[in-house]
């Protein structure tokens, strides 16, 4: 997956890329550089606030997209039940 171009086609579109900062699938230099190349499509587009990165420490678990259409309230919904999957 490219995700680099992934995230920048989301653009504008809400998405936030939640991380375990352990995960050995998907190193998080490998997800922090993914979000930084899509930045400036979000920054032209004017909705630079619509991409986010959070990362979990001692976590180790895949890289998951939280559903633009599931808007902040699902953003939130989705976090919580990570946080107490993982038990974060």
């Amino acid at each position: 997956m490219d995700a680099p171009l992934v995230l920048a086609m989301s653009a504008p579109r809400p998405v936030c890329v939640v991380h375990g900062e352990l995960d050995e699938a998907c190193p998080v230099e490998g997800v922090e550089e993914a979000v930084s190349a899509a930045e400036p499509w979000y920054a032209a587009s004017g909705n630079s606030d619509r991409l986010q990165l959070a990362t979990f420490e001692n976590v180790q678990d895949t890289v998951r997209l939280c559903p633009p259409h599931l808007g902040i309230g699902g953003f939130v919904r989705c976090s919580l039940l990570f946080v107490e999957a993982v038990g974060a």
